[in-house]
């Protein structure tokens, strides 16, 4: 009995290598699922990851790393000095209000590329990264965002995303700020395919007089740079455009928003001192359902 409690003393520091932290609400104490976690260590990035279904975070303590920042959708940012004795985290809500418009549901119409014809291309949804395309305006009405489509290969296993529409930036073609507020996680079942449809009427987002990114952040599966493995947890159709409207960032790799269909050109240049064909360039096939705002 002894030599079995000196070894299980001599292994425990081995086993003790994560620490589990619970990121909560800090108004309804309810946990936060799949929240925005990235280590630093002397001010610079070392590592990223998402709380799970739960809220729940397992924090490699054999990193190094001194501080942690949480993050998610519609809650403060909070940057706290790393703590093995920490139990739970609080992030507070911000605030925000919904306008009240008048819409009217009988002229509900498509835009953007969620009906182009598709190429042979599509795009891995990885976790951890977000794909966002620009749905431009060309109404000459105002009108609330109603619904996001796009269409998928079929799941080989259950899938969870989150859904953003940003702004377009002042100074260039890149996302801004974002439009939806609520830390709202959508699931698609195993061996599902076809067209998805995420309805976001009851937000009453008016659709910006530019336009939109319409963007997909993957929050399950495994995290890769590589968009086109088709092993990725969700597979998003793609349409032949040389458009540069195609933005992509990695958030557990802090990696920021890349146009893809500039960078790609662009790179291959450089590598191989060849131009690019722009025949193969392509941009995933997201399209909105919107509805007419009825003036007084």
């Amino acid at each position: 009995m002894k030599k079995i409690a000196l070894l299980l003393l001599f292994l425990n520091p081995l086993l003790g290598n994560s620490q589990n932290i619970k990121i909560i609400d800090s108004t309804s104490k309810l946990p936060i699922p799949f929240a925005t976690i990235k280590m630093e260590k002397d001010g610079k990035f070392t590592n990223g990851m998402y709380t799970d279904e739960n809220g729940d975070l397992s924090v490699p303590i054999d990193r190094q790393y001194d501080e942690i920042i949480i993050s998610c959708i519609g809650f403060e940012t909070k940057k706290v000095a790393y703590n093995q004795h920490e139990k739970s985290i609080e992030l507070a809500k911000k605030t925000y209000s919904i306008d009240e418009v008048i819409i009217n549901n009988k002229n509900n119409i498509q835009i953007g590329y969620s009906k182009e014809q598709k190429s042979s291309n599509s795009v891995g949804v990885a976790k951890g990264l977000e794909i966002a395309v620009f749905v431009e305006n060309k109404l000459d009405y105002e009108a609330t965002i109603n619904s996001v489509q796009f269409t998928i290969k079929k799941t080989k296993e259950k899938v969870a995303f989150r859904v953003h529409l940003y702004t377009l930036s002042d100074d260039n073609l890149k996302p801004n700020e974002d439009l939806l507020q609520d830390n709202r996680i959508y699931y698609i079942a195993s061996n599902t395919h076809g067209l998805i449809s995420i309805n976001l009427s009851e937000y009453n987002i008016v659709l910006p007089k530019k336009g939109v990114f319409v963007g997909i952040e993957g929050l399950s599966g495994a995290i890769t740079n590589n968009t086109l493995n088709k092993k990725n947890s969700l597979i998003v159709e793609t349409h032949k455009s040389s458009l540069p409207i195609y933005q992509e960032r990695h958030q557990l790799e802090n990696i920021g928003w890349v146009n893809i269909n500039k960078w790609l050109p662009n790179n291959y240049y450089l590598t191989f001192n060849k131009k690019y064909d722009e025949d193969k360039l392509f941009v995933p096939s997201f399209g909105l359902k919107i509805n007419k705002i009825e003036k007084d």
